[in-house]
């Protein structure tokens, strides 16, 4: 597993794509963009045919 932190300038990574932020003494939050992004994907395997 890679470094998040470490390879947030590589395109894929959440926080260079915007989902992730880092809080310094904290960890990470998740920003609006990747509370959207969570809940599309909820919505996406939800709308699957069975």
């Amino acid at each position: 597993m890679r470094n998040i932190k470490a390879n947030a300038r590589v395109p894929g990574n959440f926080i260079h794509e915007g989902y992730l932020e880092h809080v310094p003494y904290v960890g990470y939050r998740i920003t609006p963009l990747g509370r959207d992004r969570r809940m599309r994907g909820r919505l996406d395997r939800t709308a699957r045919p069975a």
